[in-house]
């Protein structure tokens, strides 16, 4: 049992503080995750609180064996994003991710270039589907396996292969398009 299962199963047999850890582990890559879907920080920022009051409220749903606490929490974010795009039609390029980030006076031309790139990445990523863009955050941005996404996408892991790979095609052409535009 990994440390965040022990820590879930303890949270789920009343331990309640444990839960503050599990939130300090994760807030940052669930925020990531919801930003890189919505490009919405009040938003993305909303969606990692409800994910944590999910988690609170549905404990008792939670069993060790049946994977790790990583896949059972983003498939909690996933169905919380499903929510919320039900709710309120995307809006993307709502901030710049950029603009979250401090800037370094180190070296300005360089951040000025990374700016460029992450802008041309953010917007190819917006030009994917959004089935297409949520396989490839919780692939190349959230590490999670093929075998983990298919769980918390609940389909194949065959099918989660061929969406990576589609999207990493699409986004490819998108991004080349961008940068020649530039």
């Amino acid at each position: 049992m990994s440390p965040d299962d022990a820590l879930m199963t303890e949270v789920r047999n009343g331990d309640l503080d444990k839960l503050a850890a599990l939130y300090e582990k994760y807030h940052r890559p669930l925020f990531a995750y919801f930003f890189k879907m919505t490009s919405n920080a009040p938003a993305s920022e909303d969606l990692v609180h409800v994910v944590f009051c999910k988690v609170l409220k549905y404990r008792e749903h939670f069993r060790a064996g049946d994977g790790t606490f990583a896949v059972w929490l983003f498939r909690i974010a996933h169905n919380a994003g499903i929510d919320h795009f039900h709710k309120e039609k995307p809006f993307h390029n709502a901030e710049n991710v950029e603009d979250l980030d401090l800037e370094s006076d180190a070296d300005p031309v360089g951040d000025l270039e990374r700016k460029e790139k992450a802008a041309r990445m953010r917007r190819a990523l917006n030009g994917l589907t959004d089935v297409q863009r949520e396989t490839l955050i919780l692939s190349r941005y959230q590490g999670l396996t093929y075998e983990e996404i298919a769980k918390v996408m609940k389909c194949r892991e065959g099918t989660i292969k061929a969406r990576v790979f589609r999207a990493m095609e699409t986004l490819r052409g998108l991004y080349g398009a961008l940068e020649k535009s530039s």
